[in-house]
């Protein structure tokens, strides 16, 4: 059973993202995310897309200020899945966010 959780908390994120559930989306991937960590590429995208519908616009640069854990968890998606369902969509809110893209092979932190 232990194993079939985080796929458990995986279906709940999409189900919830689907049902337009921010919050709930949210902590069912971080739920996910805790049992296992190691990554289904979709649970840091569900995480970060239920996180940016929190973002902000900051009014003197007209940028999208991401809540925190968005942008971690949205490169952490690029990171695991640089070509991914979502890539681009994730690329485009860092990009509308001022945030450095760190993806894909050669470009992981140290």
């Amino acid at each position: 059973l232990h194993d079939a959780l985080p796929i458990y908390l995986t279906n709940e994120a999409v189900i919830f993202y689907q049902l337009g559930n921010a919050d709930a989306q949210a902590a069912a991937a971080d739920a996910a995310l805790k049992l296992d960590p190691s990554g289904r590429p979709i649970l840091y995208y569900l995480k970060g897309n239920a996180l940016v519908q929190k973002a902000t616009i900051d009014p003197k640069t007209n940028m999208i200020v991401l809540p925190p854990g968005c942008t971690e968890a949205l490169q952490q998606y690029l990171t695991l899945a640089p070509d991914g369902q979502f890539a681009k969509d994730v690329k485009d809110i860092l990009a509308q966010a001022g945030q450095k893209i760190t993806s894909g092979f050669g470009n992981k932190k140290k």
